[in-house]
């Protein structure tokens, strides 16, 4: 039977409507099929992760102790107080391959807050007068790279604990008041390859989805001394998997 070109074009229409609709039945079909097997689908082998918390770290007394000493002197001060915030906000960025049901490693980048001392230096007498300050300032930051090992309990929780190592850099920003103190706006930093571990909990919401409580230590060098003091970080994180 002879077609007219029109006819043609509109069975050819109608042929693409009908492949394209197969099409669309089929992956529907697989979909249903993997859903009804597993409803949270399969796991991937890849994520990522960003998590924010409190962290806790004091600078090394040896650090303090010296420069209260420099400074009580070149005063001329009778007493110091010193007043030391050691906590702080810490944030982690993260990417994890978990090649086997038990084991992932991850690496990632992590901001550990800042810790601070102000020293007032003190006149003899009284009323006793503030005669010079002391302001010292710690940032921690560490890139890293973990193995990770997860332990599960049942389909939803599993405890996981990390080892790995942190190159910890801490900035010290310093200064004082008058201007005249020796080591005023006088800034450092250090880098350290040193260990680190930590442990939590892991939640599986679903297959791709993971929120996760933990608790991590970090080793951070002192950039005005030959001191490594403790960074410890308490997180809550969430985990794509992609």
């Amino acid at each position: 039977m002879h077609l007219t070109r029109e006819e043609a074009r509109v069975n050819k229409r109608v042929l693409t409507g009908l492949v394209l609709l197969a099409f669309s039945a089929i992956s529907l079909g697989v979909s249903a099929q993997e859903s009804a097997k597993a409803p949270d689908g399969p796991a991937s082998l890849w994520y990522m992760g960003v998590g924010i918390g409190a962290t806790a770290a004091s600078i090394p007394d040896q650090t303090v102790n010296n420069a209260n000493a420099v400074f009580v002197a070149a005063n001329g001060a009778a007493s110091t107080i010193v007043d030391e915030k050691n906590r702080s906000t810490g944030l982690k960025v993260f990417l994890g391959y978990k090649f086997h049901p038990n084991f992932a490693v991850e690496g990632g980048y992590a901001s550990l807050g800042t810790t601070s001392i102000h020293s007032d230096f003190r006149s003899a007498g009284v009323p006793s007068t503030s005669v010079g300050t002391f302001d010292l300032d710690y940032k921690m930051t560490a890139p890293f790279i973990d193995a990770v090992g997860t332990f599960p309990l049942n389909d939803k929780w599993s405890l996981i604990g990390r080892v790995g190592l942190s190159y910890t850099k801490t900035s010290a920003n310093i200064n004082g008041s008058p201007l005249t103190l020796l080591v005023s706006s006088n800034d450092k930093s250090e880098n350290k390859i040193r260990e680190k571990f930590g442990a939590g909990v892991d939640y599986n919401i679903n297959a791709g989805f993971t929120v996760r409580a933990e608790w991590e230590r970090y080793k951070a060098p002192d950039p005005l001394g030959d001191k490594v003091f403790d960074v410890d970080m308490a997180s809550v994180s969430v985990l794509f998997r992609f």
